[in-house]
């Protein structure tokens, strides 16, 4: 584990978060998870590398730059009369 004090970000490619944000959650491996880090930050554990985790959403969405974010298509507008 991260000594306690010292912070280390971990670099997720933009394809794969760009790709899960519209389910509303970024999920990956703990085994890619250690592949972003630096050598030495997890401890060498491969029996929990098959182990899904859920990466903070909001720390993941300031990081991203929101020109590489789309909005959907506008609804057409339902007219009253």
């Amino acid at each position: 584990m991260a000594k306690a004090g010292r912070l280390t970000l971990v670099f997720v490619p933009l394809k794969k978060v760009l790709s899960q944000l519209p389910t509303g959650a970024i999920r990956m491996s703990f085994g890619e998870l250690k592949q972003s880090t630096t050598t030495g930050v997890f401890t060498d554990t491969p029996s929990m590398d098959q182990v899904i985790i859920e990466l903070p959403l909001k720390e993941v969405l300031a990081r991203v730059d929101p020109a590489h974010l789309t909005r959907r298509p506008q609804f057409q507008p339902v007219w009253r009369f």
